[in-house]
């Protein structure tokens, strides 16, 4: 037979398992809703720097965009140009 006091520990973590799970539902949804509000903001941005509303205006500036590959390479390290030079020649 299990003893009481384990079995109440059990029900207890297993409560508090319940409600985290709950919690976390709930913050999925938010981030879910903010996550779409951020898209909302951004293609009101798009819209109004763009001067249209028409979509196939919209989709062909985001296609033209889109097109170009970044090199996360020439991202990460500046190129010989980029790199500043500090009198005296110390690093």
């Amino acid at each position: 037979m299990v003893s009481k006091k384990l079995t109440t520990r059990l029900e207890k973590k297993q409560e508090e398992l319940a409600i985290a799970e709950s919690k976390a539902e709930t913050l999925r949804q938010e981030v879910g809703n903010l996550e779409q509000e951020v898209r909302l903001e951004l293609l009101a941005q798009l819209e109004n720097n763009l001067g249209t509303t028409d979509w196939s205006e919209i989709e062909s500036f985001i296609s033209g965009v889109s097109a170009k590959p970044v090199d996360q390479a020439s991202l990460s390290e500046p190129t010989a140009s980029q790199q500043s030079v500090h009198p005296g020649g110390g690093f």
